[in-house]
């Protein structure tokens, strides 16, 4: 996640340093995003592969926090896209900086819930 953020905060600023620099900037991005996707993909289901057995409503949660990273990495992609409207774009991807920060404190929650169910098992 922290990868993801400094992706898009380097893309913002190559966007308002270099006029030319606009189809590295948009190419950086989107290796970025791929990146990001296929590391929360395989972080996130995998959580959710372990708890099956346990906890299914446990792993489904997992799923769901998947989803809600794709929402708000897309903001970002799109925050940055739109920064030509300059106040629509920064907004979008302040909400979308936003999002993230809640899905990754959301996400420390349920591997302390994870540690501490584990532990009863054992």
């Amino acid at each position: 996640m922290i990868c993801t953020i400094a992706g898009v905060v380097l893309t913002v600023v190559s966007l308002l340093l270099a006029d030319g620099a606009l189809f590295f900037a948009v190419l950086f991005m989107f290796a970025t995003v791929a990146v990001s996707l296929a590391g929360s993909y395989f972080l996130y289901y995998g959580h959710a592969a372990v708890l099956e057995d346990f906890d299914v409503e446990f792993s489904e949660k997992w799923k769901k926090l998947w989803k809600w990273q794709i929402i708000c990495l897309c903001g970002a992609v799109a925050g940055v896209c739109l920064l030509f409207l300059w106040i629509l774009g920064v907004l979008l991807v302040l909400a979308s900086a936003i999002g993230i920060a809640v899905v990754s404190i959301v996400q420390l929650v349920y591997l302390y819930r994870m540690a501490v169910l584990f532990r009863e098992y054992t």
